[in-house]
C-alpha cells in the first residue's frame, strides 16, 4: 500500500483540463461544438486530484497474461463498456490510429503543411501548452477550435505522456474535422491505457502513463468499499458518465478507505451477506440460462430462415415458365451444380455483415513500420551473421505482386469446416460449462489443457482463451507437410524476447518453417483481441489476418524478426537443414489483407482466427462465413473439444456439471507415458477435407476418463521460467 501523499501533481493531471472547460463552459456555442463530436461526457469530469502510490498499486495487480487487474482475489477485466459508462465516450466507429497509419506522411512533410503550422509552436512541436491558449469562449466556435480541443484532449486525457508535447502523427486525426464523430475513442484510450499498463509491468517504462484518471474512476466504480468510510453510495448515478460521482470529497473518503484497508479492502462480504445473497445468485442463474436458451433459439432461427429463403429462391426458380424446358433437360450432376450455385448466391444476399475475397487489387497496401519502431525491436535481438546469405531476397515491389508462385513448395489446400448449426448436444455442453466449478479440468488434447473456466469463456461472450485455439487447431490437423502453426504460448514468447539462451525453442521454430507454404502465428494484439500472421513462402510475404482492422506493427515486427533469428541460428548451428535455399523474412512485405470476413462484436475474434487458419490458402478465403456464424462457431468448438475422441478428459456425459467438492474430492488419475512432451512437431493427413472424425461431436458415449490434475509434462529449462497467456483461469465480474 502507498505512503504519505499519495496524490499526483502532474503536467497532464484531470484538473488541467477541467480547468479549460471551466472557461469555455459558459459558451454554448462552444459547448454545443464539443458535444456534436462525441465529447460531450467529457464536459462533466469533476476536477479531482489523482492518486500516485493508489494509481501504482492498481497497475501492479495488472495481470498480463488474462489481461485484467487482481482484485479482490479474482481477474476483473477492463471492458470497452465501462469506458462509455465511466468516461460518456462512444465505443463504436473507426480505427483512431489505423486512419492515422492510412493518412500520415514523413515527419518532414506533415510540418511543412499549412495545418500543422495552424497549431505547432516555434519549434514545429504541438505543444500542449500551445493548444491550451488556443481554446477559450473568445475564440469563434470553429473546425480549428474544435481540432485544437481533440489535440489537447489526446494530450491530457486519453493518449497522455510525460512530455509537454504530442506525437506530430496525431494532426492526421483532426485533419477531416467529418471523421471525427465516427472515431472509436473509447477503444483508443482503452488500448493506450492497457498496453501502458503492459509497458510498466514489465519495467520498460518507469512511469504510469495513459488515461490515468480513467483507471483511477474505474476502480472506484469496481471496487466499492464498506459504508462506514461516508462515501454515499445511495447517490450514485447508474447513468453514464458515472464519474461525476467522483468529486474531490468523495475521491477524499475513497482513498482514506484505499489507505486503511489497501487495494482489495471494504469488498469481500461478510457470511450474513452471503446468505442473503444467496437467492440472487439462484436467479441469476436461471436467469443467465434462459438468456443461452433464447440466444441459442436465436442463432437456430436464423438458420432455418436463411434455409427457408433458400427453398423459396429454388421454387420460385423451378416454376419460371422461361427456364422451365431446360430444367428438364439438365442432367443430374448439372442440375446438383445450378442448386449449389443458387444457393451460394442467395447466401451471398442474405448473409450478415458478408464480406467479398480479396483480390491482389483489393489488398490494402503494406503498412511499413517507422525506423525507430525497427531499431528498437533490433536493439533488443541477437545480432546475427550476414554471410549465411549465399544471395538476399530482392525486396518485393509494385511490380512483382503478379509474380510466379515458387514451384518447389507444396500448395496447401485449405480446410472446409462449416458446420455452424447447434443443437441440444451444444445447448448441454454450454450448460455444462456455464454451471461446472471454474478449476475442474475438461480438456485434455494432446497436452493442451483446458479448465471450465478457460473454456466458458467461448460461451459467456467474453475474450477467449488462447489455448483454446491450440487445442482446435490440432483438432482439425492442421499442421502438414504444407502448412504449420505456432502455438500462442511459443508466440507469446517470441513476442517476449524469453527464448534468447534457449536453442531447444529456436530449433522448434525453425523447424516449423523448413519446407512450408503456410506458418501460422497467432497474435494477442493489445491485450484483448487476436489476430494471426501468416508466413507466406511461396508469395514471400508476411499475411495479417485480422477482424477489427486493429494493428500492432511493434508485435509483427518482433515476430518476425525473432522468426528470422531462430532460422538463421538453427541453420548457422547445423540443427535444421533446409530442404529450400535459406531465406530472408527482412526483405518480405507486411501486407494485412483487409477484403475478408470481419466480426461485428467485441467476443468472436478468436473464433474468426481459428477460421482464418482453417481457410486461408495463402491468397483468400476458401469460404465465407458471417459473424452471426462465428457466434455459432464459439458453442460449437466447445462441444467438439469435450466430446473429440482425442480428449483424454472426455466424460461419459455432460448432462451434470462437476462441482468444486467432486473435483477436489477425486484424485488424479495415471496416464500412460506416451513419451510426446511440448516441443514434438504435430503431424497429419494433408489434403482438403470437410467435417471429418476430428471436427464432428458425437453423441456416442464413452467410458468415463479419469478427471484430476494435469499429466506431468517434460518442457524445457527455459519454458518452465515463463508463465504462459494461457496460464489459470479468470473471473471476470
Amino acid at each position: 500500500m502507498g505512503q504519505a501523499n499519495p496524490q499526483m501533481h502532474v503536467f497532464h493531471s484531470p484538473v488541467r483540463f477541467c480547468n479549460v472547460v471551466k472557461k469555455i463552459k459558459d459558451s454554448q456555442p462552444h459547448v454545443d461544438l464539443i458535444q456534436s463530436i462525441g465529447f460531450g461526457g467529457l464536459l462533466l469530469m469533476p476536477s479531482i486530484l489523482l492518486r500516485k502510490n493508489m494509481l501504482n498499486d492498481i497497475a501492479e495487480a495488472y495481470d498480463i497474461s488474462n489481461r485484467g487487474f487482481k482484485l479482490c482475489g479474482q481477474i476483473v477485466s477492463f471492458p470497452l463498456d465501462d469506458v462509455q459508462n465511466t468516461l460518456g465516450l462512444q465505443i463504436s466507429g473507426n480505427d483512431v490510429m489505423q486512419h492515422i497509419h492510412e493518412k500520415r506522411k514523413s515527419e518532414d512533410e506533415t510540418v511543412r503543411s499549412e495545418l500543422f503550422k495552424r497549431f505547432a509552436s516555434d519549434n514545429h512541436k504541438l505543444e500542449i501548452q500551445g493548444l491550451e491558449n488556443m481554446l477559450h469562449k473568445e475564440r469563434p466556435a470553429d473546425e480549428d477550435f474544435i481540432r485544437a480541443f481533440v489535440l489537447f484532449t489526446i494530450g491530457v486525457l486519453l493518449a497522455s505522456n510525460t512530455g509537454p508535447t504530442i506525437h506530430w502523427s496525431y494532426i492526421e486525426a483532426v485533419r477531416d474535422i467529418a471523421q471525427i464523430p465516427h472515431f472509436n475513442w473509447g477503444q483508443f484510450t482503452l488500448n493506450h491505457l492497457l498496453n501502458s499498463c503492459t509497458s510498466f509491468k514489465n519495467k520498460r517504462e518507469a512511469t504510469l502513463k495513459g488515461n490515468l484518471v480513467l483507471l483511477q474512476f474505474w476502480y472506484w466504480e469496481r471496487v466499492r468499499v464498506a459504508n462506514h468510510h461516508d462515501i454515499k453510495c445511495d447517490e450514485r448515478t447508474t447513468r453514464p458518465p458515472v464519474m461525476v460521482f467522483w468529486n474531490e470529497e468523495n475521491a477524499k473518503r475513497r482513498q482514506t478507505a484505499w489507505e486503511k484497508d489497501g487495494l482489495d479492502g471494504g469488498t469481500g462480504p461478510s457470511n450474513l451477506e452471503v446468505q442473503r445473497l444467496e437467492p440472487w445468485k439462484k436467479a441469476t442463474k436461471l436467469e443467465l440460462k434462459l438468456d443461452l436458451e433464447k440466444k441459442l433459439l436465436e442463432l437456430e432461427h436464423k438458420q432455418d430462415m436463411k434455409f427457408l429463403d433458400q427453398k423459396k429462391e429454388l421454387a420460385s426458380f423451378s416454376n419460371d415458365s422461361i427456364l422451365e424446358d431446360r430444367l428438364n433437360k439438365l442432367e443430374a450432376k448439372e442440375l446438383r451444380e445450378l442448386v449449389c450455385t443458387l444457393i451460394d448466391q442467395v447466401r451471398s444476399q442474405t448473409a450478415h455483415a458478408q464480406q467479398h475475397m480479396p483480390s491482389s487489387a483489393q489488398v490494402q497496401p503494406p503498412m511499413c513500420p517507422s525506423a525507430h519502431v525497427q531499431a528498437t525491436i533490433r536493439t533488443r535481438l541477437h545480432q546475427v551473421k550476414d554471410t549465411i546469405y549465399a544471395q538476399s531476397p530482392i525486396a518485393r515491389n509494385d511490380t512483382m505482386l503478379n509474380r510466379p508462385p515458387t514451384t518447389h513448395i507444396k500448395q496447401r489446400e485449405p480446410i472446409i469446416d462449416d458446420d455452424y448449426n447447434t443443437g441440444s448436444i451444444d445447448r448441454e455442453a454450454a450448460m455444462f460449462l456455464l454451471n461446472s466449478y471454474e478449476g475442474a479440468w475438461v480438456v485434455d488434447i494432446n497436452g493442451h489443457m483446458l479448465k471450465a473456466g478457460e473454456l466458458r469463456r467461448n460461451v459467456s461472450q467474453q475474450f477467449i482463451a488462447g489455448e483454446v485455439i491450440n487445442a482446435f487447431v490440432h483438432l482439425s490437423n492442421v499442421e502438414n507437410d504444407t502448412a504449420s502453426f505456432i502455438h500462442t504460448f511459443d508466440a507469446q514468447k517470441l513476442a517476449d524476447l524469453s527464448w534468447e539462451e534457449n536453442d531447444k525453442f529456436k530449433k522448434r521454430i525453425a523447424e516449423k518453417c523448413n519446407g512450408k507454404h503456410l506458418v501460422f502465428v497467432p497474435m494477442n494484439i493489445n491485450g484483448n483481441h487476436w489476430g494471426v500472421l501468416v508466413l507466406n513462402f511461396i508469395k514471400k510475404e508476411v499475411q495479417i489476418l485480422e477482424s477489427l482492422s486493429i494493428r500492432d506493427e511493434e508485435l509483427e515486427m518482433a515476430l518476425v524478426e525473432c522468426i528470422q533469428c531462430c532460422v538463421e541460428f538453427s541453420s548457422l548451428k547445423g540443427l535444421v537443414t533446409f530442404e529450400n535455399p535459406l531465406f530472408n523474412l527482412h526483405d518480405w512485405e507486411i501486407v494485412p489483407y483487409v477484403d475478408i470476413p470481419r466480426q461485428d462484436n467485441s467476443f468472436t475474434c478468436a473464433a474468426f482466427v481459428i477460421q482464418y487458419i482453417l481457410a486461408w490458402d495463402g491468397d483468400k478465403m476458401a469460404h465465407e462465413f458471417t459473424n452471426d456464424e462465428m457466434e455459432s462457431f464459439c458453442f460449437r468448438v466447445c462441444t467438439r473439444l469435450l466430446h473429440s475422441d482425442r480428449n483424454k478428459l472426455r466424460l461419459e456425459s455432460y448432462e451434470k456439471p462437476i462441482t468444486k467438492e467432486a473435483d477436489e474430492g477425486e484424485q488424479p488419475n495415471d496416464r500412460e507415458d506416451t513419451g510426446v512432451d511440448d516441443i514434438q512437431m504435430i503431424s497429419s493427413p494433408t489434403g482438403t477435407r470437410s467435417k471429418g472424425e476430428a471436427n464432428t461431436a458425437s453423441g456416442k458415449s464413452l467410458t468415463k476418463r479419469g478427471r484430476g490434475q494435469p499429466p506431468k509434462t517434460r518442457v524445457d529449462e527455459e519454458s518452465a521460467k515463463v508463465t504462459g497467456v494461457e496460464q489459470g483461469t479468470a473471473k471476470v465480474t
